[in-house]
């Protein structure tokens, strides 16, 4: 026994004060408890599946339900949807209703105006240095939390305009 190990008696636990050894019990190792994680239901598969279309509707079908779906999946870091966990489900639905709502040109806070344009930078990401300069130029700062509700509403309306022209006469 090392002297940076103490063993409390009668208890099976190991306190350790160096190196990590497996707790045994009775001679078998305890199996480390990992917690489950729980897949989508249908429902919420059916779910995720009519905001994509809602989104390629707001979108006038200038891009694609797979290029939604891909940037939806990059957002959670997942490569389908078979590994986007019930734990994901919230923040799925609520990236794919943002964008809805940008696309349609409805009302948004300062932070899900901030969410889009970082999305259009995510996807197109060769737009970035002109919504930068856009608002370096019109508001004296390329930081977008430093601009107010009016002034991000101008910025993500350029950033809209830039996406527009980006997938213009492309297929995707």
């Amino acid at each position: 026994m090392s002297k940076n190990e103490q063993y409390v008696t009668g208890s099976s636990n190991i306190q350790v004060g160096g190196d990590l050894h497996i707790t045994v019990h009775n001679g078998v190792p305890l199996p480390l408890l990992v917690p489950e994680t729980k897949m989508l239901s249908r429902e919420q598969r059916r779910y995720i599946s009519t905001l994509v279309a809602e989104v390629e509707n707001a979108e006038q079908r200038i891009v694609s339900a797979r290029l939604i779906r891909h940037s939806m999946n990059q957002e959670l870091n997942v490569a389908s949807i078979e590994e986007v966990s019930d734990e994901m489900y919230r923040k799925a639905t609520m990236y794919l209703t943002g964008w809805k709502t940008c696309a349609l040109g409805e009302h948004q806070g300062e932070s899900a105006m901030v969410s889009q344009v970082l999305r259009i930078w995510t996807i197109c990401p060769k737009e970035q240095p002109a919504i930068s300069k856009f608002t370096r130029d019109h508001f004296g700062t390329s930081k977008m939390n430093d601009l107010n509700y009016w002034q991000m509403r101008c910025v993500l309306s350029f950033a809209m305009h830039l996406w527009g022209e980006h997938w213009k006469g492309k297929t995707v």
